[in-house]
């Protein structure tokens, strides 16, 4: 009788007959205690006496539980307790096995307390976390489910594939194909999901490979960043109005600069004009024509940058007579052309 756990033998009285050498160490007792002990002392009297121990043996072969004991110096432990019957000539008696398991029911309850511990981070972590295995969704904390508003059920029942929208679904599927072979994917990718009003929304998509249950899945972890995109479309929308400003400001200066020297030219011409005759009339128009695209140039200078609409007084009357001379001028032209 020597081995790693305390073992006692006793007959169906349920007095104690003998004990190993580790049965003595671990309840602290004599050779000559033994003599005067039995299964109630050791078990205590609930398995003994209330559950029938042997009726229990002879029908089923074998009983097993846990339960606290207390020693001789008063000290407790748990202990694993398995009991059968065994035929001794004419006879039978009782082997009890005894083990101390009170360092693995406090790892046990370790590891218990660092499970709740990851669930409680896990449930109110500011991010989407979900499982993927299968085709399916078999986890999804608190977050995710108020990201995309659906419920747990409705997540878990349909392929999470279609939660994608569709010009990311190739993306996110060659990543999960490649996980399944085990190759090298992606860790991290923008892209959209929908909710379940059908609105979409941007994410950061994070995925790698875990074991879950036993089986190979995909963690995913999901970050909303709606609002990150919105910020860098502004960026980008201001960098290209910025780059187009700076080259209608090019363009305007190219245009300016002749202009102004025609301008002058115009002026002096009219100065030596004709006396209110066609040349000065002719001198007038191209003038104004010159002061039309200045102003156009003016305008190209300011693209790209946010000004506040004006408004300005024309009298219609000259404008429209302005457009008749030269329609008149060029239907003539072309007469005599003809």
């Amino acid at each position: 009788m020597h081995g790693p756990q305390a073992v006692f033998l006793a007959d169906t009285a349920g007095n104690i007959k003998k004990a190993n050498r580790k049965a003595l160490e671990l309840f602290g007792l004599s050779r000559k205690e033994v003599d005067s002990l039995t299964i109630s002392s050791i078990v205590g009297a609930r398995f003994w006496e209330e559950l029938d121990l042997v009726g229990i043996l002879r029908s089923e072969g074998k009983f097993a539980f846990e339960t606290v004991i207390q020693r001789k110096n008063g000290g407790r432990f748990g202990a694993g307790i398995s009991a059968s019957l065994i035929p001794v000539r004419d006879d039978e008696m009782i082997s009890i096995f005894v083990q101390d398991i009170t360092a693995s029911k406090r790892l046990q309850m370790s590891i218990v307390e660092s499970e709740e511990k990851y669930r409680l981070l896990v449930e109110n972590m500011n991010a989407g976390m979900l499982i993927i295995q299968g085709e399916f969704f078999v986890f999804a904390n608190k977050k995710s489910l108020e990201m995309l508003a659906y419920t747990e059920m409705e997540m878990f029942s349909a392929p999470f594939i279609d939660f994608v929208e569709l010009p990311y679904r190739e993306i996110v599927l060659d990543g999960y194909k490649r996980d399944q072979r085990g190759e090298k994917a992606p860790d991290i990718y923008d892209i959209r999901m929908t909710r379940k009003d059908g609105t979409a929304v941007d994410v950061e998509f994070t995925a790698s490979p875990i074991q879950y249950q036993g089986r190979t899945a995909r963690q995913v972890i999901i970050r909303d960043i709606t609002e990150r995109k919105r910020v860098e479309e502004e960026l980008n929308r201001a960098e290209h109005m910025a780059s187009l400003g700076r080259i209608a400001a090019g363009i305007a200066h190219e245009i300016n600069n002749p202009l102004g020297a025609l301008s002058i030219d115009l002026q002096r011409l009219m100065s030596k004009g004709d006396d209110g005759g066609d040349a000065t009339k002719y001198y007038k128009r191209m003038l104004e024509t010159v002061r039309r695209v200045s102003k156009l140039a003016e305008d190209l200078l300011h693209v790209g940058r946010r000004r506040p609409g004006t408004f300005e007084y024309h009298d219609v009357r000259v404008r429209l007579a302005g457009v008749l001379d030269l329609m008149r001028e060029r239907f003539s032209s072309e007469q005599k052309e003809f």
